[in-house]
């Protein structure tokens, strides 16, 4: 938000640097903000990074993002635009920003050689906020007249599993960390923000898991439902295909 607000600003103003101009340059600003945002992360991630959870290769490449975005390097340019930010729309109820998926996972890192020595790997970050945060904005919306004529969203249903609000935000990193090491990363940040995360990643194993024909000896009589998985795997491609739909897929 501080970014926009300020390249707003220098963009509408008629004077930059004496001269008569509509727009302005806003890479000396990025380059304060990111030197900034360096500054907070720098201690959080040596802390992380020096923990035995992670493996030297994952908490060399935490250091990896971290250098390659203050030298503004496109692979990690790539890589942080591919994450999903706040979801937009949200106080209409939206609460998913799934990010780039295809972008991430086609980031590449090349050494000296051009040699690939990391990939873009893609996982989704479910974010519970602490329910007292919720019930406090709620009430600051109401106050000033939001959600006015609408049923409270925090109260409109006692199922458990619905009523559990979670913000659903893609997530990229890169491919030398393990599932349980970016889980020990999540919660580290969480110290950061006051926030529970949970890591639940598109695994290839999810797949496998649908794709299953092998059965059990107590389950033999369960075999012809493989059957039903192709129709539903066909089923829910094509659904995708028209509701889901995104530019890239038009891609060479």
């Amino acid at each position: 938000m501080a970014i926009v607000l300020a390249g707003w600003t220098w963009l509408n103003s008629p004077f930059v640097s004496g001269e008569e101009t509509s727009t302005k340059s806003l890479e000396a600003e990025l380059t304060d903000v990111g030197g900034m945002l360096m500054k907070k992360m720098m201690p959080v991630a040596s802390e992380l990074a020096t923990s035995p959870e992670l493996s030297p290769e994952c908490a060399g490449s935490l250091f990896k993002i971290l250098k390659g975005t203050r030298a503004r390097e496109p692979w990690a340019i790539r890589m942080i635009l591919a994450n999903g930010l706040l979801p937009n729309n949200i106080l209409e109820g939206s609460l998913i920003s799934l990010g780039g998926y295809e972008q991430c996972l086609k980031t590449r890192v090349f050494n000296s050689e051009g040699e690939v020595t990391h990939k873009g790997q893609y996982c989704t970050l479910f974010v519970y906020p602490p329910w007292s945060v919720l019930e406090t904005l709620v009430k600051k919306f109401q106050a000033v007249g939001e959600f006015t004529g609408r049923l409270n969203p925090l109260t409109v249903t006692t199922n458990a599993k619905i009523g559990k609000k979670a913000l659903r935000i893609g997530l990229c990193t890169l491919n030398s960390c393990t599932e349980e090491e970016v889980k020990f990363l999540a919660a580290g940040v969480r110290v950061w923000l006051p926030l529970r995360w949970f890591m639940y990643f598109s695994a290839i194993s999810n797949t496998k898991r649908l794709l299953k024909t092998t059965a059990r000896k107590d389950n033999q009589n369960l075999v012809f439902l493989s059957g039903f998985k192709v129709f539903l795997i066909f089923w829910v491609i094509y659904a995708h295909c028209y509701v889901l739909i995104q530019p890239e897929f038009a891609r060479k």
